[in-house]
């Protein structure tokens, strides 16, 4: 089972194991081959028959998850690779389904629209991503709106709540407040002059944190050479930004840093099972197997799905995005940025390639 996933060194004990009697019954998806990176190849299976003489091929081509509106823009999407068994899936259920294509001006965005809907919902909901770092902000906002969330995968929430309490360490050591411990976190950071943030807005204060004393800076030096994380960052740090403004007028700066101060623990309602919540974050590899009544795909974004860091090829990236919206029983959402840590993004080719 799971023909797609072997690589060529389980392929020839598989051979040695076989012997002369070569009888060998096998099942797999080419095109959920995603396991390139630790050396499962699509050519493995598309090569059998060469490899075993006289072999019978069963295509299984009903699709018994997904309704017909999801799977024909899956269709439409994996015809795009030429290294695969040609087959064309059908629906099992005399049902449409639903697919909404959704461009957002930041990830931020993304996240209030997608956290309303899982509010307005008990369905079992499925939020997928290619890399881990694509779901910071929307992980930091489950966290702030108290929403229950299970997730096998290990983000990277140490980035973004030190960026969070970096912000908030200015404030607090402007204001002689826990200057011991701010100095420890914010040690080999700028400091500056912060008599300036006890005269103007939190807004303004934010924006004199990150321009004035040079906090972009320290950021941009610190992660130029993984952007991704940089654009992440400099993205939390608008997040964070926007947050204060919604903030009462008669908030004191005490107020602000103990309203802020309450979020910042790590995976405070993550969940340990299934279960407990019916959201549930996965990256594209991490969702395969699994199905939910929702899914939604985000970052949909050239140099982000398909990834501009895999140098295995864009029908090993075409697979895993495959793969993702798959997962879906009834409703697909395929959401795409604007801009990310002040970086244009265009829709990923993929969007374009689903629709018929």
């Amino acid at each position: 089972d799971e023909m797609q996933d072997i690589n060529e060194l389980q392929f020839e004990i598989i051979k040695l194991l076989l012997q002369e009697e070569q009888n060998i019954f096998a099942v797999g998806d080419d095109d959920q081959s995603i396991y390139e990176f630790r050396g499962s190849k699509p050519d493995i299976m598309l090569n059998f028959q060469k490899a075993f003489k006289n072999t019978a091929i069963v295509k299984l081509n009903i699709n018994y998850r997904s309704l017909r509106q999801i799977i024909t823009a899956a269709n439409c999407l994996i015809n795009k690779n030429v290294h695969r068994f040609q087959k064309d899936c059908r629906c099992f259920l005399n049902q449409y389904g639903s697919i909404h294509y959704l461009q957002f001006e930041n990830e931020a965005k993304q996240a209030h629209y997608i956290i309303q809907k899982v509010k307005e919902t008990k369905k079992k909901i499925g939020i997928l991503f290619r890399n881990k770092q694509d779901a910071l902000i929307l992980n930091q906002m489950l966290e702030w709106q108290h929403i229950p969330y299970y997730s096998k995968e290990q983000i990277n929430q140490s980035m973004s709540f030190s960026v969070i309490e970096d912000l908030l360490a200015y404030f607090k050591l402007a204001y002689n407040l826990n200057e011991e411990k701010c100095l420890r976190q914010l040690y080999k950071k700028p400091k500056g002059n912060l008599e300036a943030l006890k005269h103007i807005s939190f807004f303004a204060g934010v924006n004199f944190i990150r321009k004035g004393i040079g906090y972009d800076s320290y950021l941009y030096n610190t992660y130029k050479g993984e952007p991704y994380l940089y654009e992440s960052a400099i993205e939390l740090c608008e997040f964070f930004q926007k947050e204060v403004e919604t903030l009462p007028k008669s908030f004191s700066v005490k107020d602000m840093i103990a309203h802020f101060d309450a979020f910042c623990i790590q995976n405070k309602y993550k969940v340990n099972s299934q279960e407990e919540s019916n959201v549930h974050l996965y990256t594209f590899h991490g969702s395969k197997g699994l199905e939910f009544d929702e899914v939604f795909c985000i970052n949909t974004n050239e140099g982000i799905v398909p990834s501009g860091y895999n140098e295995l090829g864009i029908e090993e990236e075409r697979r895993m995005f495959y793969v993702a919206i798959t997962r879906a029983k009834f409703s697909l959402y395929v959401c795409c940025i604007k801009n990310r840590g002040g970086k244009e993004y265009q829709p990923s080719r993929f969007i374009n390639e689903m629709k018929y």
